[in-house]
C-alpha cells in the first residue's frame, strides 16, 4: 500500500533534474516528464490521505498524542499492520477512519483519484490530419 518505491524514485529523479537542470535518467533510461507529473500527484494525493487523516483522528480522539496519530494513519495508509496499541480503544469512527485510510492505501492514490476524474461525456479523440485549402 502507499506510495511504491518506482513511484518514489521517479519523484526524486524529476527534483533531482529541476535541481540540476538535466534531462531525467534512471537505471540507462529517460524518464519522461509525463511520469514525474503523475508520481507528484500521486505523492500530493498520499500527503493530503495522510494529513487530513491524522487530522480527523486527532478531532475524534483528543487524548492521544499527534505522533500516535499519525504512526497509526501512516501505518494504515501504507498497510503495514504496525500499531502503537491505541486501535483497541479508538472509538467506531476513528476505527472506520482507519478502515477507509487503509483502502485507499492499498488501492492506491491514483485509483481513487481516477474514480472522480471520469466523466460522462465523448472520450473519443481523433487524429489530426492535414487538409489543403487553397
Amino acid at each position: 500500500g502507499g506510495i511504491k518505491t518506482s513511484t518514489f524514485f521517479v519523484l526524486l529523479q524529476g527534483i533531482k533534474s529541476a535541481a540540476t537542470n538535466k534531462s531525467e535518467k534512471g537505471f540507462r533510461y529517460a524518464v519522461p516528464s509525463d511520469a514525474f507529473r503523475k508520481a507528484a500527484v500521486i505523492t500530493l494525493i498520499a500527503l493530503g490521505v495522510v494529513v487530513t487523516g491524522t487530522y480527523l483522528m486527532v478531532a475524534m480522539e483528543p487524548e492521544i498524542s499527534l505522533m500516535d496519530a499519525l504512526f497509526e494513519v501512516t501505518s494504515a495508509f501504507g498497510t503495514v499492520g504496525l500499531s502503537t496499541g491505541i486501535t483497541t480503544g479508538l472509538c467506531d469512527g476513528s476505527k472506520l477512519l482507519s478502515i477507509l485510510i487503509m483502502y485507499i492505501g492499498r488501492l492506491g492514490p491514483l485509483t481513487i483519484a481516477s474514480l472522480w476524474y471520469f466523466t460522462k461525456g465523448d472520450r473519443t479523440s481523433y487524429p489530426e490530419g492535414n487538409i489543403a485549402i487553397g
